[in-house]
Order: C-alpha cells, then structure tokens, then sequence
C-alpha cells in the first residue's frame, strides 16, 4: 500500500476476539488462510537477512505468488500470474528479470528457509484501512518448496495475535482500541520478521 502507515500490534486471544466482534460491524472481514512464504538468500552469502521471499497462499502451480526483495527504500515486489511462474523465476538461476525497477539486483539466489502462518484481513476501503492478522507462525529449514504444505516448528508456544494495520491517517478506533486494551506496539523490523532472521542465523 503506496503513502501508507503500517502500525503493528501484540494482542491476546481475547483482545484479539473484543476487536473483531467490533469491526466486523463495518468492516469487510476474510477468513484465516494460510499463507506460504519462501525465503532465499545469495548464494554464498552468511548475512541474517533474507535477500529475497517467495510468497503465496496457496501450494498450486495455479496460485498467484509474489516476490518480495528489501531494499533501501522499502520492499519492491513483483506478482506473478501464477505460483509455477514464481518458482520458475526464483529455482532458474538467474533471478535479474524479477527485480525490474527495484535498486536490489540478485544474480544468484538458494532458498533456505520456509514461513508459514495463518492470516486474516479485514478491510475498510472507504475509510483507507486495512488490518491484518496473523498466528501460528511456522517454520522449517528442509522441504524449501512451497508443495510440501504448511507443516514446520512452532516460532512460539503462546496464543498470541499479530496486528498489522496499514492505514493513510491513525483511525480513530485503533487510537482508541489501543488506549483501551493496552495493546503492544511494536517497530517494523518485528512482524514475522524476527523468525525470519532467528532462523536464518541458526541455519546459515
């Protein structure tokens, strides 16, 4: 979301159903769907940070996937018409046609590490906000190919939420609803991020 904030949050399972049953109200409101997420590295390389992510939320070839690379002024990313696409371009070994308009070029890329989380949107266009929820994040370092499914280690043993809302002004019920339950908030480089270069360093 271009000019957007993203503000992000911890709550408890029940903070976490108090909010919900308020914006359901008025809200546009998605599913828990899984979503598959790859994370590759320069071959070669001992850096923590991935250099580039596959991401998904589904394993067929049909899927639509994206490709995420960090850069100095944000991630750029790429979609892809389908999953099969995606993967063609990140296994190929030549990686320069994906990053077309990005400051980051990749030549060379390994996967190493698979993500997998449940998440849920909920959305109100009119009022430019999105929130974004997300738990049981998971992860392993065999089986990189998004076809092997969404099984892997448990990041955390707690019952804990992840908030994520993108939004071009502070709503105010977040303002709100943060000053009432006490949420955690949190920096950027958090999110599912802190699993991701956790592991990395572990595997690497």
């Amino acid at each position: 979301m271009k000019n957007y904030t993203r503000s992000k949050y911890i709550l408890t399972s029940g903070q976490y159903v108090s909010l919900t049953e308020k914006l359901e109200k008025f809200m546009r409101a998605g599913d828990f769907r899984t979503r598959y997420s790859v994370l590759f590295r320069e071959r070669g390389s001992d850096s923590a940070r991935p250099a580039a992510e596959l991401i998904c939320d589904g394993i067929s070839a049909d899927d639509k996937a994206e490709i995420a690379v960090p850069g100095a002024k944000g991630r750029s990313s790429v979609i892809y018409t389908t999953l099969g696409e995606a993967e063609k371009a990140m296994y190929a070994g030549d990686n320069k046609d994906i990053l077309k308009g990005s400051e980051l070029y990749i030549a060379d890329l390994e996967p190493v590490l698979s993500l997998c989380y449940d998440r849920r949107t909920l959305t109100d266009a009119s009022q430019g906000v999105n929130v974004e929820f997300i738990k049981n994040i998971r992860i392993r370092n065999t089986d990189l190919a998004v076809e092997y499914g969404d099984y892997g280690k448990a990041f955390a043993d707690f019952e804990y939420y992840i908030m994520i809302v993108s939004h071009k002004n502070s709503p105010s019920w977040l303002v709100h609803e943060a000053g009432e339950q006490n949420y955690f908030e949190f920096s950027e480089d958090c999110h599912y991020n802190t699993a991701e270069y956790t592991i990395l360093s572990a595997v690497i």
